[in-house]
């Protein structure tokens, strides 16, 4: 990937925080554990697009934090909700290409005693991408295409558009990558992002509806 770790951070969105109030929770040793709930598009919005749900996921993440003297391991548990639209184009594609894709990731914002213990804070940029590359084939050659504004729950926040190269086989195929930067809803911080064939240009516009369809069940 060409662009750097503190470039995509930034286009991303920083992981904001809140404080766990309560001295008897950071001194257990009980493992700290945080949930998110899921954040999905509603079935009108699936109808007009012509997505359909395909997976929810629930994606436990560990890190290990010095807090207080004491190493703590704190456990986040994120959600992502999978969708799939089928290519009807007269474009020669590999059979393998799942069409047009889209997904929602939500993960609890979480500060102790002032140190960001979110670990999907410190995810690379492979990381960060992996939820669109596991259904897109090996991406590289991932560069920062374009910006604008969209409206996810009421916020205005930025969409990054990547462009890249997916791998199948021995074919690539030029992708563009939708991602909008964390908007937060009752203590979770929610992204949106789809990717889709560059020859479907007109699909740039679903994926914007799509995020901008996005409800948080909180």
């Amino acid at each position: 990937m060409k662009q750097d770790r503190r470039t995509f951070i930034a286009s991303a969105g920083t992981i904001a925080a809140t404080a766990i109030a309560g001295c008897s929770q950071i001194s257990s040793d009980r493992p700290l554990e945080f949930e998110s709930t899921p954040a999905r598009v509603p079935e009108d919005t699936l109808g007009e697009t012509g997505y359909e749900e395909t997976d929810t996921e629930a994606i436990e993440v560990e890190r290990t934090f010095d807090i207080g003297g004491e190493e703590r391991t704190v456990t986040v548990t994120n959600q992502r909700v999978a969708y799939e639209k089928e290519i009807r184009a007269e474009i020669e594609l590999p059979e393998a290409l799942p069409g047009v894709v889209f997904t929602t990731l939500t993960t609890p914002s979480v500060e102790i005693l002032g140190q960001e213990a979110n670990p999907v804070a410190d995810m690379s940029n492979e990381e960060l991408l992996d939820r669109v590359r596991d259904r897109y084939g090996g991406l590289e050659n991932v560069e920062i295409d374009g910006e604008d504004t969209v409206t996810v729950l009421g916020e205005t926040t930025t969409r990054t558009r990547f462009a890249a190269e997916a791998q199948f086989g021995e074919t690539a195929v030029d992708v563009y990558i939708h991602l909008s930067n964390p908007v937060e809803s009752d203590g979770d911080f929610i992204v949106g992002a789809g990717a889709h064939p560059q020859l479907l240009a007109d699909e740039e516009s679903t994926v914007v509806s799509m995020i901008e369809a996005i409800r948080h069940e909180g």
